[in-house]
């Protein structure tokens, strides 16, 4: 049984883990899951692993008992669950939260990487957005927030065919990401417990990568993950935890020269006091490049 599943509630979440399926992305130590209330969408879907969740519409807790049960049972030997699902509708409005709660029952930590509406969805779904992430920060551990409509600005010309399929590619790489971090050895000790605490529960959790080959690829790759979209309306300097992930290959590895160079980052770049880690891994897919990766962790 893997370490860490991969748990996609309702269509938008179902998407996503659909996509990294498909690509590849499950492994030993990675699984995938799907969840709804609609046993259609259920079969549609590639993954094997399907819950079907049976809803008490005359009842506080909406999942029946014999599906809280059930899901707990499916659930048992995991150490991490990351859900993926979308914040407009009432999947993760009401479900998510109480399938959450079966996770803590059995001692898991659980992670949210969930998506907010786009502008033109209207203010329904954005208040039910609200409610949602409110809901959230209640229950899971930690919480990834994806704006819909950052997807018009990483992209101003995307046709509106093509922009939720867009999103959902967009999700499965940051989902990618955090996986990444959470299951691989990192040849720069750490435990993971360290890893989950600068992931903690925070008002914004945002997570960037950036690249970079030849002279001070270090820092070049650091600044280029700070000017991605996700993080255009925050300053480096106003960040209260961060988790610093850098790849290289083995051929092109990290020097102790360029070892300077991070605490270069953490010395004029990031306020003091911070919670700053950083984590070195071989990436057999790049060459010269090193691949930078922050998980950014904001309190206020």
């Amino acid at each position: 049984m893997s370490y860490l599943t991969i748990i996609g509630v309702g269509r938008g979440g179902i998407h996503t883990v659909n996509e990294m399926f498909r690509n590849g992305q499950g492994d030993k130590d990675v699984s995938f899951m799907v969840c709804d209330t609609d046993e259609v969408i259920l079969l549609k879907s590639p993954v094997e692993n399907k819950f079907l969740m049976v809803v008490n519409t005359d009842s506080e807790q909406l999942l029946t008992e014999n599906t809280r049960q059930d899901f707990i049972q499916k659930t048992g030997g995991y150490g991490i669950v990351i859900f993926i699902a979308g914040m407009g509708g009432r999947s993760g409005r009401d479900l998510l939260p109480e399938l959450i709660s079966c996770c803590h029952a059995l001692e898991i930590k659980t992670c949210c990487l969930v998506t907010s509406p786009f502008a033109f969805e209207g203010e329904v779904k954005i208040k039910i957005a609200e409610d949602t992430l409110f809901i959230l920060r209640q229950c899971a551990d930690s919480i990834v927030v994806v704006p819909n409509d950052i997807i018009q600005k990483a992209d101003a010309d995307l046709i509106l065919a093509n922009a939720f399929q867009k999103l959902h590619l967009i999700v499965a790489e940051l989902c990618h990401e955090l996986c990444f971090i959470l299951t691989e050895p990192s040849y720069v000790s750490l435990e993971l417990k360290d890893i989950l605490n600068i992931l903690r529960n925070s008002a914004t959790n945002i997570i960037v990568t950036g690249y970079s080959k030849g002279e001070n690829r270090i820092i070049t790759s650091f600044e280029n993950a700070i000017k991605s979209p996700f993080f255009q309306s925050y300053k480096i300097g106003e960040v209260d935890r961060i988790i610093c992930s850098f790849q290289c290959s083995e051929q092109h590895q990290i020097t102790m020269n360029e070892v300077e160079f991070i605490h270069e980052i953490m010395r004029t770049k990031i306020k003091e006091g911070v919670d700053f880690i950083w984590l070195a891994y071989f990436n057999s897919e790049l060459n010269e490049e090193v691949k930078v990766t922050l998980f950014i962790s904001i309190d206020k």
